[in-house]
């Protein structure tokens, strides 16, 4: 797979890179550091569902810069693409969260009917990072999720407090690279800082002392209660590209990105 250009962006105090799949050059945790962190919580039960079938169900694998897919013996698929990240569902009807910058036309999500896997196109709602300098995306799918995200207050988020996440990688150390799954888990470093300078959609960065790696880009990361605290945006990296082991979670301004689903709800709607 060629190696795919990270997109490094600077939001005030905050200079990350972001971590959709395709990069081979920077240094992140091994999906192996990352898994033991989540050993804590195998036993956990959020709402009464063990916690890594919670977290599955709330996020979709996206494989983007698609080029081929192809049917193979036994009602499998494989994919030639650039990059893999993740998005959280947002309600019933199909809308999706993912950040912008993973973000690579034409996008697919990888869905599951009765535990059998499908890839469904998806459409590009709403992409804030050329336009708007918000790297954030909104993609609608024409499936209904599992389950659909509920988000913590924002006021509510304070330091040290336990964090789950979710994404997945691109395992190559086979004869054939796999998509597979992931999660990890954390604390809050530094509580929601709000930016929305003129132009720009109201969002918030959340830091977190939490491992992730390239295909956790728009994962969610939730708390231990099972509410969103937002999705992943990156990886902090000191000035030799090593993980400093902090991430930045993005999360949207709720009321701006209701407007936008409803707006854009109307316009399908009305369309003939």
């Amino acid at each position: 797979m060629p190696a795919g250009l990270m997109a490094r962006v600077i939001f005030g105090a905050f200079a990350i890179v972001g971590i959709a799949a395709g990069s081979e050059e920077l240094h992140f945790p091994s999906p192996e550091s990352q898994a033991a962190t989540f050993t804590p919580y195998e036993d956990l039960a959020i709402g009464g569902t063990p916690v890594r079938r919670f977290l599955r169900d709330r996020k979709v694998v996206l494989f983007t810069d698609v080029k081929k897919i192809t049917e193979v013996p036994g009602g499998g698929f494989s994919v030639l693409n650039d990059y893999v990240a993740c998005a959280v569902p947002l309600s019933a009807d199909g809308y999706l969260l993912t950040v912008s910058h993973a973000i690579h036309d034409p996008v697919y999500a990888l869905v599951a009917d009765h535990e059998r896997p499908h890839l469904i196109k998806a459409a590009i709602v709403w992409d804030g990072h050329e336009a708007h300098g918000c790297d954030l995306a909104i993609l609608k799918i024409a499936w209904t999720p599992h389950a659909t995200a509920t988000w913590a207050a924002s006021a509510g988020i304070a330091m040290t407090d336990a964090v789950l996440s979710s994404g997945a990688y691109l395992d190559d150390r086979g004869p054939d690279q796999r998509c597979r799954l992931d999660d990890g888990a954390g604390t809050i470093s530094k509580t929601p800082v709000r930016i929305g300078p003129d132009g720009i959609p109201p969002f918030e960065l959340i830091e977190a002392r939490l491992l992730v790696h390239p295909g956790d880009s728009g994962g969610p990361v939730v708390s231990l209660s099972g509410a969103l605290v937002g999705v992943t945006l990156g990886h902090i990296l000191d000035h030799l590209g090593q993980s400093t082991g902090v991430t930045v979670i993005i999360r949207p301004d709720l009321a701006w990105l209701d407007r936008v689903i409803a707006q854009h709800r109307a316009e399908q709607a009305a369309s003939p």
